[in-house]
């Protein structure tokens, strides 16, 4: 597996739906490549070690995925995600 490594810190996203625009916060991002079946332990190792050590608290709103490739196109191994971690 590959670690997941801490990509940007994005301070004020806002998400576009039709016509509002809703901002949305504060966000540490990993890039991860690497099968979806090891996403337990991506997770483990962003809440279980850079969460504890990096001084930030979690925000109360749900980690967001965003895939940069098609599973139906790409090996497991090739696959890229980048996880949204909500932070204060």
């Amino acid at each position: 597996m590959r670690q997941a490594s801490t990509l940007d810190f994005v301070r004020s996203t806002c998400v576009k739906r039709g016509r509002l625009t809703h901002k949305i916060g504060k966000f540490a991002i990993f890039k991860y490549q690497g099968s979806y079946d090891n996403f337990g332990e991506v997770y483990d190792e962003i809440f279980g070690k850079w969460l504890i050590n990096s001084g930030y608290e979690l925000r109360n709103i749900p980690v967001m995925e965003k895939y940069l490739n098609n599973p139906n196109r790409t090996k497991p191994d090739k696959l890229k995600t980048e996880i949204y971690l909500p932070i204060k």
